[in-house]
């Protein structure tokens, strides 16, 4: 990000709309290690799987469903 530290942007234009940046802090790259992103990683992996058995289950319900239309 160009800005420097506590100097604020021009409006922005986003999909979500119009913004203002003012940038309050930098920090540099760096890799997390795995502790770090454990927590995260678990939680978007069962909600991956969870989707997943969700869409399987939805699946074959309208399968098996008998709907009559009058």
């Amino acid at each position: 990000f160009s800005l420097d530290t506590g100097k604020i942007s021009d409006v922005v234009e986003t999909q979500f709309g119009y913004h203002i940046i003012k940038v309050l802090d930098k920090q540099d790259a760096r890799q997390l290690g795995y502790e770090e992103v454990e927590a995260d990683m678990t939680k978007f992996l069962i909600g991956q799987k969870r989707a997943v058995v969700l869409e399987e289950f939805v699946s074959g319900l309208k399968k098996n469903a008998k709907i009559e239309m009058y």
